[in-house]
């Protein structure tokens, strides 16, 4: 952290295992910087730049990893024009989506990990956990994790349609035929 009127550093924290822009860009609200390094969510002070609280996702909240090939999907199209002099021109276009990852929700984390989707309120305390059978390899539907109502509620389409009470974390209902 640097004075703002001065330029002179007061102080510097690298204590991450991984770069912490990796999985979301930090949050400063009321004196504290959150974030999340791909492997832990923290509160570090703004004031000495010392943590808080950590919590790291695979072993605290069991949620498994965040980062990697598997926290993309993408959606991949071609489309061919045959012109004239046997000249082929294909166009390929991608729409990759981050899926495995970590949103700040005002009061709270929600981390959609490869094993569980969990909520780490401000404290750094676990709230809930609620298993999902995530698979970046489904072809027939793979519906986006997104955010329902004051809430919080999460709808997502993986192995099956659910709705997810953002308080609890449990399953509200679930239709396992898609």
């Amino acid at each position: 952290a640097y004075d703002i009127k001065s330029g002179k550093q007061l102080w510097a924290n690298t204590d991450f295992k991984i770069d912490p822009t990796e999985a979301m860009a930090a949050i400063v609200d009321n004196g504290m910087i959150y974030g999340c390094d791909g492997e832990d969510l923290y509160a570090m002070s703004l004031a000495d730049g010392n943590f808080k609280w950590r919590f790291n996702i695979d072993k605290d909240g069991k949620a498994g990893k965040i980062t990697g090939d598997k926290a993309w999907a993408v959606d991949v199209a071609k489309s061919s024009y045959y012109g004239f002099n046997t000249i082929t021109t294909t166009t390929t276009w991608s729409n990759p989506r981050r899926i495995l990852r970590t949103d700040y929700r005002d009061s709270h984390f929600v981390v959609f990990g490869d094993k569980k989707i969990i909520r780490v309120n401000k404290d750094g305390k676990q709230a809930w956990a609620h298993e999902w059978k995530y698979d970046p390899n489904q072809k027939n539907l793979l519906f986006d994790p997104t955010y329902v109502g004051t809430n919080d509620d999460i709808v997502y389409a993986c192995k099956g349609f659910y709705g997810v009470d953002g308080k609890t974390g449990e399953t509200k209902w679930a239709d396992k035929d898609v």
